[in-house]
């Protein structure tokens, strides 16, 4: 597959920046939710390989023009607007959602579940398609990404050290997770032992310990947005069939019913699920609740081709020189 040519930044309009800024608070927004991927969001809305190319676009050769406060080559070189309205989309979603869905979680978390389950569903069968023909190679991998997703949002968990090295590693393995649909960065922390850690960071502004989380998640980004952006050069629809397999792996974690293992205090001092694990209800839900359950569920499927209505097909035309 040819490297998609991307947007230069003074290419954009206002009602492409809005769109931008409508999928990072969407991407945000999933992000906040345990078990559940921004990457899915960006895949559904049409802005996942955009984002993957215009992040390989920061490189050493981006680096060297920064140096030279050559800002006319950066601007051409590097779409900052996209990502900038990208960012500032997810940013905003995480200071104004937050609280919301904390009290879903804790009030509707089956109704909530059983929304995700459904968006979920409909971007298995939406990526899929995109895969184009199946065949035995693409199936294996299929399945092989699946049981990965399962075992990393499942409630197994190892106690990863807390020395520097272990946290910009740690960085890297979480912006790793939140460049990969299906795959939820916050979870993945909770599976190597360190989201206490780094939440407890957060809160008392730990700075040596903040800054070498984020230096992993700097070089994260930069080394798996090459590897991926490479990978979807070369073999697109085998990379669609992995990511589908991720998506589908998640599914056991926004199953509408599940076990709370461990909580953790947050912000206004309420206890939220922290490890939780799908459980059979006890008893068939009553006909009030799987009906809400149902609509729940329909209105995850119908938002998938919501979602798709906010791509944007004419955003990667630009000079292919930018990623050269």
């Amino acid at each position: 597959m040819p490297e998609p040519k991307l947007a230069s930044s003074h290419d954009l309009q206002t009602s492409r920046i809005f769109r931008c800024l409508s999928v990072g608070f969407l991407m945000g927004t999933a992000n906040l939710v345990p078990g559940v991927s921004g990457g899915t969001i960006a895949l559904i809305c049409g802005v996942y390989e955009k984002l993957i190319f215009s992040l390989r676009t920061l490189d050493r050769k981006s680096f060297s023009l920064f140096l030279r406060a050559d800002l006319h080559g950066l601007w051409e070189r590097v779409p900052l607007v996209f990502l900038a309205s990208l960012g500032f989309g997810v940013v905003l979603a995480f200071l104004s959602m937050a609280h919301l869905l904390s009290f879903l979680i804790n009030s509707y978390q089956s109704f909530l579940w059983a929304f995700f389950t459904g968006l979920i569903g409909g971007s298995i069968l939406f990526v899929g398609k995109e895969v184009g023909t199946w065949n035995a190679t693409k199936l294996c991998l299929f399945l092989l990404a699946t049981l990965s997703a399962v075992l990393l949002t499942g409630p197994f968990s190892i106690q990863m050290p807390t020395e520097a090295p272990f946290l910009v590693l740690g960085g890297m393995i979480a912006v790793a997770a939140l460049l990969l649909p299906g795959l939820s960065g916050s979870h993945v922390l909770v599976v190597i032992g360190l989201y206490g850690f780094i939440l407890e960071a957060f809160t008392s502004l730990e700075l040596k310990n903040l800054a070498l989380f984020g230096s992993g998640m700097a070089i994260g980004v930069l080394a798996f947005a090459q590897a991926i952006g490479a990978l979807l050069k070369r073999a697109r629809s085998a990379v669609l069939a992995v990511l589908t397999g991720f998506m589908a792996g998640s599914l056991p974690a926004v199953w509408p019913w599940q076990r709370t293992i461990t909580e953790r205090i947050n912000s206004a001092g309420e206890a939220v699920p922290l490890q939780q694990i799908p459980i059979f209800p006890s008893s068939p839900p009553g006909l009030a609740e799987g009906t809400i359950l149902f609509l729940c569920l329909l209105a995850g499927l119908s938002s998938v081709y919501l979602l798709t209505r906010l791509q944007d097909k004419k955003l990667p035309d630009s000079k292919e020189s930018n990623t050269a």
